[in-house]
């Protein structure tokens, strides 16, 4: 019986994701209250720049498989090489 299938959802890593803005050269993300907790309900929204260096650490802690699947080579085009 398909109805009680598990549904599957977008497949995300399930981590807090800003919104990006783009202000000339400068990015800004802004990170929303998760729903449901209460310790941080009501509570703005966390705004702050992205620098160069956060963009950088998080390309080179992109795994080897995951580069693969995004269609790059390992050898040739790492992303914190771009």
């Amino acid at each position: 019986d398909k109805s009680k299938e598990p549904k599957h959802d977008h497949g995300g890593c399930g981590n807090i994701q800003p919104e990006v803005r783009r202000e000339g050269l400068r990015l800004t993300g802004t990170w929303k209250a998760q729903k449901g907790d209460e310790e941080n309900e009501g509570q703005q929204p966390e705004k702050k720049p992205i620098t160069p260096q956060m963009a950088l650490n998080i390309f080179r802690h992109i795994s080897t498989d995951d580069i693969k699947r995004m269609g790059l080579s390992n050898d040739y085009a790492r992303p914190e090489w771009m």
